[in-house]
């Protein structure tokens, strides 16, 4: 049994089943240990696994930019069904990196959840975020992490929002004749420094550059919104602060001089009226 486990990696615990052998289970921490190692065999078979077939599209790849017919449709299938058309194989020429979805995480359940609520609150991390270290890509990456490891699906919860690209990512597709817009969270400075450094190349072809014109005027509109939001938000007054113009003094004085003007006034005493004047009060005063 042990040499079987041992060629197989389907371990009792893998399967979710007690173990017969006592040792690392006795405690909480053993037998975490242990499931946190009971999917190894599993990823190593499913690296090798994904490394075969990444080859295997690689050469399809290959063949599609020197062979394939012009006008070529693909329908993807899925929870998102699309249609892919490409008008000539041109589209597709050039240097990719080929990625396969299917995760070679560990089988464990609870283990995911709690690296993925880890990875959560240390994207939160207020610090990290006001310092420009993280952004909107590393948040929405996080739920995305986060609602997967509970079972469910982060296109349910999340806003549909366009992805963050870089700029060679940007350049790249311009160069295929496909234009995209600038959305929130990118790192606008250093979009349009390398788009303009792109106008300038002389290598780089003049539609190109009528797309790379209209990508840095609407991403310089997009960061002056971003800025006219921030300063609006910055001119709104916090709750127990004063608005611009407000008269000083706050809420406690205007009650205490609503109040004063509320009570009767009482008439001063003079010494006839039984009243009390103090020493030095002035000529004739008694003493």
């Amino acid at each position: 049994m042990q040499y079987f486990e041992r060629l197989t990696g389907l371990t009792d615990l893998s399967i979710g089943r007690q173990p017969n052998r006592v040792g690392a289970t006795r405690t909480a921490a053993g037998t975490q240990t242990l499931l946190s190692e009971a999917g190894l065999r599993f990823k190593g078979a499913m690296t090798a696994f994904q490394t075969f077939w990444i080859g295997v599209f690689s050469d399809i790849l290959a063949l599609d930019q020197e062979y394939l017919p012009p006008n070529k449709e693909f329908r993807v299938t899925g929870k998102r069904p699309t249609q892919v058309q490409i008008k000539d194989r041109t589209e597709i020429r050039g240097s990719y990196d080929l990625r396969l979805a299917a995760t070679s995480e560990t089988m464990n359940r609870q283990r995911m959840r709690d690296d993925a609520t880890a990875i959560l609150q240390a994207t939160q991390n207020p610090i990290a975020m006001q310092g420009g270290i993280l952004g909107l890509k590393a948040m929405r990456r996080a739920f995305k992490k986060f609602y997967r490891a509970f079972g469910e699906d982060p296109d349910l919860f999340l806003e549909d929002q366009s992805p963050i690209l870089d700029p060679e990512e940007e350049l790249q597709m311009f160069n295929a004749g496909q234009y995209v817009s600038p959305v929130q969270g990118e790192n606008i400075p250093k979009h349009i420094a390398l788009h303009q450094m792109a106008l300038t190349d002389p290598a780089v072809r003049p539609e190109v550059k009528a797309m790379l014109q209209r990508h840095v005027q609407e991403t310089m509109q997009l960061m002056q919104q971003i800025q006219m939001m921030m300063a609006a938000q910055q001119s709104r007054p916090q709750p127990g602060q004063k608005a611009p113009g407000a008269p000083s003094g706050g809420p406690n004085q205007a009650s205490n001089a609503q109040q004063g003007a509320a009570q009767p006034q009482m008439p001063a005493l003079g010494p006839a009226q039984g009243g009390s004047m103090t020493p030095g009060g002035g000529p004739g005063a008694p003493v």
